[in-house]
């Protein structure tokens, strides 16, 4: 994949792990929210260091173990804990560590296709987790060939050339091996992702979740409940006009008379600042919400609604500032500017001198 999917699939779990993460706030028993949570973290665990990627599936492990004690016989978060694992395995040195992580997986891929016998993938799953503790040995034994090889070296060139050609095909052999680790802990990473995710509207017909689950294809659709359209209308005019928008309506609106000022007094060309206003009133009130977000309090979603008042009323105050005429016309009738004209000019009546 391109470093731009690679790109574009990071944004999108992270998306997804911080919607997750806001709705358990609000709701912390929904097991199809913890899921998501869960299969969003083991995707993103590919993009970090070792470190940071092992945290990330303990971190996944932990949210499956509470969709599990929500339903102890959802077979999605069972097979998706023991793609975890396997994952977590792999990336242990230690053989009984990662041993006992693989028999973890093989139990739940277990517990999973008692629950869907005729899923296939749970079986490959399974059969795949077998062979892991194999893979792990031979990939971590071949990692540590060439230092033993260190004494075995003579003063001959015979015995030079002999260690030389060892190293090489024990690092092969170390590439081949690790090679076909890191396919099978993709492979097991993918398939528990598209597994876990469970389309919000639950379906109690048996054959249509086995339906889902099947599917393969990692969409928006599977991490996002679909739009439904008949719910999207137009909020009332007081959730629209919000005390939030209002007050980053003023103070936009008093950073954008300033600069209208100072570039009528300079310039005298006057961009348009529709799409600047629309844009920083989108990112003061989405901040806020976000703060507010992070320390626990329970905020309104920033509506397009909201955004387009918010655009509106900045424009008028600069606007307003700017066909106001206080740097032009205004400036113009004061009696500084009628003594520099000159009392004799034709037109310059000393009766229309105002001072602003």
């Amino acid at each position: 994949m391109d470093m731009q999917g690679d790109i574009e699939r990071l944004m999108f779990f992270e998306h997804a792990r911080k919607a997750a993460e806001a709705t358990y706030i609000k709701n912390p028993l929904d097991g199809d929210n913890l899921l998501r949570w869960g299969g969003a973290l083991l995707e993103l665990s590919q993009f970090q260091n070792p470190t940071a990627s092992k945290q990330m599936l303990l971190d996944a492990i932990s949210k499956l173990e509470e969709a599990l004690l929500i339903d102890p016989k959802k077979h999605a978060a069972l097979w998706c804990i023991g793609n975890v694992h396997t994952s977590y395995g792999f990336m242990i040195p230690d053989e009984i560590v990662a041993a006992d992580h693989f028999q973890k997986a093989s139990h739940y891929f277990e517990q999973a296709l008692d629950e869907q016998p005729e899923n296939e993938l749970y079986r490959k799953s399974l059969e795949l987790t077998s062979k892991a503790p194999e893979l792990h040995k031979a990939a971590h034994s071949h990692g540590s060939g060439p230092q033993a090889l260190g004494g075995v070296a003579g003063p001959s060139s015979t015995a030079s050339t002999s260690k030389n050609v060892k190293k090489k095909k024990s690092s092969d052999l170390k590439y081949d091996v690790m090679g076909w680790v890191i396919l099978a802990a993709g492979i097991a990473t993918w398939i528990s992702f598209a597994k876990s995710q469970m389309p919000p509207p639950r379906q109690k017909s048996e054959d249509m979740e086995t339906e889902i689950l099947r599917s393969t294809e990692i969409s928006e659709t599977l991490l996002f409940p679909p739009t439904n359209h008949d719910e999207d209308v137009i909020p009332h005019w007081k959730d629209q006009i919000t005390t939030r928008g209002l007050i980053a309506s003023a103070l936009l609106g008093i950073l954008f008379s300033i600069i209208t000022h100072k570039l009528h007094l300079t310039v005298g060309i006057i961009p348009s600042l529709n799409v600047a206003a629309g844009l920083l009133g989108f990112f003061f009130v989405k901040s806020w919400t976000g703060f507010l977000s992070k320390l626990g309090f329970s905020v309104k979603p920033f509506t397009k609604q909201e955004n387009t008042v918010i655009q509106t009323c900045v424009v008028a105050c600069y606007g307003l500032a700017y066909s106001g005429g206080f740097g032009s016309y205004l400036i113009a009738m004061d009696e500084r500017t009628y003594k520099l004209i000159g009392a004799d000019r034709p037109g310059n009546n000393p009766d229309d001198v105002i001072n602003p």
